[in-house]
């Protein structure tokens, strides 16, 4: 998950790397393993994003960082202008059945 601080100027550029279908997700997707991607907006603050990517496992994404690295570090670096900021809010795994419910 990151979390992304978006200039209103940079916004439709940032989609359009950003979002499910983008830059990114498409990159994603040559690799064996990725599940998808979303993209979500904050409703009070308008330059804030958050993106969810999800892979079938932690393998299947350290195996496409090897396998993809110049072109991530190719689309990173492109897409770094688009952002005041971006935080790295960690790589968390889905709450599994027959978890303890917290209300």
């Amino acid at each position: 998950m990151w979390e992304y601080e978006v200039p209103p100027e940079a916004r439709q550029e940032f989609l359009t790397h950003y979002a499910a279908d983008g830059t990114w997700a498409r990159l994603f997707r040559r690799a064996d393993g990725y599940l998808s991607t979303q993209l979500y907006h904050d409703r009070t603050r308008p330059e804030r994003f958050v993106t969810v990517d999800q892979w079938q496992d932690e393998d299947a994404f350290h195996r496409f960082r090897r396998d993809f690295a110049a072109e991530f570090e190719a689309l990173d670096r492109a897409c770094s202008r688009l952002t005041h900021r971006e935080t790295h809010l960690g790589e968390l795994d889905p709450q599994l059945e027959g978890s303890v419910r917290v209300d």
